[in-house]
């Protein structure tokens, strides 16, 4: 019999993949700039590949609009 959750746990550990890459950004786009952060520090801080940013978010200005809309909308 197929694992019904199976979907739902697959988009809630996306949706965290996606918080803690936005977490990482803010706390180094805080600490160090928008312009001096890169995003393999990015990734390094959110345990993930450089990749995975660019799959889930995009490039660093897609990253620093959806923390801006996050923070805005208080949902993401």
């Amino acid at each position: 019999m197929t694992d019904v959750k199976w979907p739902n746990r697959r988009a809630q550990e996306a949706q965290e993949t996606r918080r803690r890459i936005r977490e990482a950004a803010l706390e180094l786009f805080l600490r160090d700039g928008y312009g001096a952060t890169n995003l393999q520090d990015i990734a390094g801080r959110a345990g993930v590949a450089m990749q995975t940013i660019y799959f889930v978010l995009g490039n660093k200005r897609a990253l620093l609009k959806e923390l801006v809309d996050v923070t805005i909308d208080g949902d993401d």
